[in-house]
């Protein structure tokens, strides 16, 4: 399941959407630096989450609105990774911020 699937709301939106959805962080959630990484308190539930480095550098890049194709294309730039090797990461990465409610979209 992507992030596109557990937003859209109905399967026409997620066929129209796909590869255009943008993607932003929600706006009940701040984050502080956390070792390499960040944590994430989801006001609405009170839960924390934690990304690593990389999904640092994704959360922050979601301040502004990105596509996934957006973000694959940055984080194989800053890493020096293909985009064929993180953006299936990336893709799983987007849909579980989203199941979490964490990310939005724009």
């Amino acid at each position: 399941m992507t992030a596109t699937d557990i937003l859209a709301d109905d399967p026409a939106d997620r066929a129209a959407a796909a590869g255009a959805t943008r993607f932003r962080t929600a706006p009940d959630c701040v984050a502080c630096a956390f070792g390499d990484g960040i944590a994430i308190l989801d006001l609405r539930s009170n839960l924390y989450f934690s990304l690593n480095a990389v999904g640092a550098e994704v959360w922050h890049r979601l301040a502004v609105p990105q596509t996934e194709g957006e973000l694959v294309a940055h984080v194989a730039a800053r890493f020096g990774v293909a985009p064929e090797v993180c953006g299936p990461d990336l893709a799983r990465l987007i849909a579980q911020l989203a199941a979490h409610r964490l990310v939005e979209r724009a």
